[in-house]
């Protein structure tokens, strides 16, 4: 079955997830910030919002317990844009990075911090990134020894 496909802008659908997401997680601060009016994208809609919905997500789940942050942003590069979503958690051991993307694959830090998670989600941000060609990666620490930060590079429309 072909997925339909077409063109939206992901800014708009990202403040609509972030604003949904911060109301459920009132005690994280929750920041976006875009170097351009519109990021017009060429998609089937639903499967790239859930890459955005489960790396915002999860950056929000897994920022720190009493002090949470996350910096969303969105960038125009060239012929592409920049996502990236940054938290202050813990960071992902040197150990575990091969594995992240991996089906029902979780590091031990996360089972204990989220006991109810699948292991799925940031496997299925690599399948539907691997269909578009976009490319997902991520940094850990981000900052000063601390947090993730998870990366999506995508072709402009």
């Amino acid at each position: 079955a072909q997925l339909s496909e077409e063109e939206f802008d992901i800014a708009k659908e990202i403040e609509i997830l972030i604003h949904t997401i911060q109301a459920q997680n009132p005690n994280v601060s929750i920041s976006f910030t875009k170097t351009e009016d519109a990021f017009l994208l060429r998609a089937n809609r639903s499967l790239a919002l859930q890459v955005f919905t489960n790396l915002i997500a999860n950056a929000v789940a897994y920022s720190d317990k009493t002090a949470g942050k996350v910096v969303i942003s969105l960038t125009g590069k060239g012929n592409g844009y920049l996502f990236s979503s940054e938290n202050n958690g813990m960071s992902i051991t040197q150990e575990y990075k091969p594995e992240i993307f991996s089906k029902f694959f979780r590091t031990p830090n996360a089972k204990q911090i989220r006991p109810e998670g699948t292991g799925l989600g940031l496997f299925i941000v690599k399948m539907i990134c691997d269909k578009y060609a976009w490319r997902v990666w991520f940094q850990s620490p981000a900052k000063n020894q601390q947090g993730t930060i998870f990366f999506v590079k995508m072709p402009r429309s």
